[in-house]
C-alpha cells in the first residue's frame, strides 16, 4: 500500500504596500563652489577700476580712447616713413640700377622710389640722350616728392611746391631745384652713388659725374 504524504502549499508572497517602504531620502544638494581668493581679488579689482573709471560707459570710452592713440601713432609712424624713407644703403655706396636698356628714353621711373629715394629720368637731347638720377626729397624741407604724371611735374605734398622733368624748380616755397646723385656707366650697368649729391645753384650740374651721356638709340 502506498504511502501517501501529506502536501503543504506555501502562501503566496505579497510585495508590501506602498505606506510600508520608508519614505525616500532626498539627494544631498552641495552649494556652489566658493570663488578662489585669487579671484575674490580680480573681480574686486575690477569692480575698484570700473567704479573709478565711473562706470561701464566711461570705461569702455577710456578703452576705445586708448585704443585710437595707439592707431594714431601707428598712423603717423607709417607717414613719417612714406615721406622720409629709409635709404637701406650707406652714404658712398655705388648701387647698381639696372641695365641701360631698361630705362626707357623720355621716361621718368619711379621704380626706385620706395627704396632709395630717387627718380631716373632719361631725356633726349640735340647732343644725345642724358640719364640723370634725381633725389626725390623736396629742397624745402626734405618732403619725399610724387610725380605727377598728368602735370609733368614733381609735387611736394607737403608745401606744394613743384619741380619740372629735369628737377628745375617751378613753384615754392623750395627756393632750389632738386639735387642730382652722382652716376655712372659700367658694362652696361647704370650706378648711382646717393651720397655724393650736385647742385643746379653752384653749377654741380655741369659736372660730369652728375649726368650719363648716350649716343642716341644706345640701350
Amino acid at each position: 500500500m502506498d504511502a501517501k504524504f501529506p502536501t503543504h502549499s506555501s502562501p503566496p508572497k505579497t510585495l508590501p504596500s506602498g505606506d510600508e517602504f520608508p519614505p525616500s531620502v532626498p539627494p544631498a544638494r552641495h552649494d556652489p563652489e566658493l570663488p578662489s581668493p585669487a579671484r575674490r581679488q580680480f573681480f574686486g579689482r575690477l569692480a575698484g577700476t570700473i567704479a573709478a573709471a565711473g562706470g561701464w560707459n566711461r570705461l569702455l570710452v577710456r578703452l576705445l580712447t586708448g585704443l585710437g592713440s595707439v592707431l594714431s601713432v601707428a598712423a603717423g609712424y607709417a607717414g613719417v616713413r612714406f615721406l622720409w624713407p629709409r635709404n637701406p644703403r650707406r652714404p658712398g655706396d655705388w648701387i647698381p640700377i639696372a641695365p641701360i636698356g631698361r630705362i626707357v628714353p623720355d621716361t621718368v621711373h619711379t621704380a626706385w622710389l620706395n627704396t632709395l629715394g630717387v627718380y631716373v629720368v632719361r631725356q633726349s637731347g640735340e647732343q644725345g640722350e642724358q640719364i640723370v638720377v634725381l633725389k626725390a626729397s623736396c629742397t624745402h624741407l626734405g618732403c619725399m616728392t610724387q610725380w605727377d604724371a598728368g602735370l609733368r611735374q614733381f609735387v611736394c605734398p607737403c608745401h606744394g611746391s613743384a619741380f619740372d622733368k629735369e628737377g628745375q624748380r617751378l613753384r615754392g616755397p623750395a627756393r632750389r631745384a632738386l639735387e642730382r646723385c652722382a652716376v655712372n656707366l659700367a658694362d652696361g650697368v647704370l650706378l648711382v652713388n646717393t651720397g655724393l649729391t650736385f647742385r643746379k645753384e653752384n653749377g654741380g650740374w655741369d659736372d660730369p659725374r652728375s649726368f650719363v651721356m648716350l649716343e642716341h638709340g644706345v640701350g
